[in-house]
C-alpha cells in the first residue's frame, strides 16, 4: 500500500517486510493507521521507495525470476528481527523483578 500523504510504503503483512528489509528497503517505522475494516488497529512496516517496493511486490507473490531470491537466513533473521519489535510494542516486556503468572 503506498502512502500517498508522504513518498513511503506500508505493508502489514509481515513475511512480505522481511523480504523487503532483506533487499535492502530502509524501513524507517511502524505506524498505525487506525481501525481497519474488522475493526482491529493493525501495525504497517513503512519503508522507503515505494516504487521499488511495488516491484518488489509483485515479484515475492509470483516467486518468479532474480527478484525473488533471498538468502534464507537472512530472511529467518529479518523475520525473527520484525516479530520482536511487533511484540515489544503489542505486549510490552514486564519490567525486572516482576513475577509473570
Amino acid at each position: 500500500m503506498q502512502d500517498t500523504t508522504e513518498n513511503t510504503y506500508a505493508t502489514k503483512d509481515l513475511h512480505f517486510a522481511a523480504f523487503l528489509k532483506v533487499k535492502g528497503i530502509p524501513l524507517l517505522r511502524l505506524d498505525d493507521y487506525g481501525q481497519d475494516q474488522r475493526g482491529q488497529n493493525p501495525l504497517y512496516f513503512v519503508f522507503e521507495d515505494p516504487k521499488l517496493c511495488e516491484e518488489l511486490e509483485t515479484a515475492f507473490w509470483e516467486g518468479d525470476g532474480e527478484d525473488s531470491v533471498v538468502n534464507a537466513r537472512d530472511y529467518m533473521a529479518s523475520v525473527k528481527d520484525l516479530r520482536s519489535r511487533l511484540f515489544s510494542i503489542i505486549r510490552p516486556r514486564p519490567k525486572r523483578g516482576t513475577k509473570v503468572y
